[in-house]
């Protein structure tokens, strides 16, 4: 039962071969981002999220058409202001955002639905590369 435990939140940076600064790379890379968050077998972020030319797209998480003019702008769990780093780590591992107070089920702030989201990097679901194109794809969510 142990194997089904997953690791501890850990905290990544954007890969320097990850030019989430340069508009080429990210309209390349998003073509990429696209068929992962598609991919069922892959991702699935399609299970739970929505995107412009998802199909058979969930509800469970929030709808990212339009996320980079919407929910990009919104603060984080912490009030502050979202960056692109913000992104990278959410998809690869979210659970260093959310607030201690919020994971922790003896907590009166204890939110559990907060602890839903998939652990891509550091369960190795996806890879370094992988994470770059989903971020890419959510960029261009305007």
């Amino acid at each position: 039962m142990l194997k089904d435990v997953n690791p501890p939140p850990r905290l990544y940076a954007i890969p320097e071969n990850c030019k989430l600064d340069n508009p080429k790379f990210i309209a390349k890379k998003a073509k990429e981002g696209k068929k992962i968050f598609n991919n069922k077998k892959l991702a699935n972020c399609v299970a739970c999220h929505n995107a412009p030319g998802s199909i058979n797209a969930g509800d469970i998480g929030p709808d990212l058409t339009g996320y980079m003019n919407g929910l990009f702008k919104a603060k984080d769990l912490r009030g502050q202001k979202k960056t692109i780093d913000w992104i990278y780590q959410r998809i690869a591992d979210y659970r260093v955002q959310v607030p201690k107070e919020m994971r922790d089920p003896k907590s009166p702030k204890f939110v559990p639905y907060y602890n839903i989201m998939t652990v891509n990097l550091t369960t190795r679901a996806l890879n370094y590369d992988q994470v770059c194109a989903l971020t890419a794809f959510l960029m261009t969510l305007k």
